[in-house]
């Protein structure tokens, strides 16, 4: 699987113009945050985001490539979500790699949200920082989470949401204080990952919630 998400975002990778992010505005910026970036680039590109730490930003309607690297944190706004991706027509796709996020204040519950698309959402080498976060599907034709780290501290809500949602996991381990997928409707595949729950099954708890 992690081949087929690879070939589907390829081929517009191949000819996409290329913008660099820095917060710190080194040499060769082009954009020193990432929504204004994601707002201003055109349909296909590919935004290289230096280490920093950035704000709330939404990928609407729009083909991007988002590639950080150790050190990027996307920090959250008062209502919790770090950022979404909402919108994708069938032939769009969207790519966030190597990205961690965190709560408006250090070590907050915050959230990456991914609703009504069409096409494609990879969420690649991503995960919350120790604070812990989730990841959101809903109405999501194609999505794919992949070599990610999924923690969530909270003994009511997943790491993992997946709502009339299609879904395809691989090498990603999730931990929870309870369940570690929430699933209503639609498929979720999970391979080659780990669900580590903190509650043994044998006092009632499970690491798959369905309904």
């Amino acid at each position: 699987m992690k081949i087929l998400a690879t070939a589907v975002l390829l081929t517009p990778l191949a000819c996409a113009q290329t913008f660099v992010v820095d917060a710190a505005n080194g040499p060769g910026t082009n954009f020193t945050d990432i929504a204004t970036a994601v707002a201003a680039v055109p349909d296909g590109a590919i935004l290289e985001v230096r280490p920093g730490e950035y704000g709330v930003f939404q990928i609407q309607n729009k083909s991007l490539t988002i590639v950080g690297t150790a050190g990027v944190l996307v920090r959250s706004g008062i209502e919790g979500t770090a950022f979404d991706v909402v919108g994708l027509a069938s032939d769009q796709a969207v790519t966030v790699r190597q990205v961690a996020w965190d709560g408006v204040f250090p070590g907050l519950f915050s959230s990456v949200v991914c609703r009504n698309n069409r096409g494609t959402v990879l969420i690649d080498e991503c995960s919350p920082t120790s604070g812990g976060g989730r990841v959101i599907f809903t109405d999501c034709d194609r999505a794919f989470v992949r070599d990610c780290l999924l923690r969530s501290n909270s003994v009511t809500t997943a790491p993992l949401d997946c709502y009339s949602s299609n879904v395809v996991v691989t090498g990603t381990d999730i931990r929870s204080q309870a369940f570690c997928l929430r699933q209503g409707g639609g498929r979720v595949q999970i391979a080659a990952s780990a669900l580590t729950t903190m509650v043994p099954i044998a006092f009632g708890q499970a690491a798959v919630f369905v309904g």
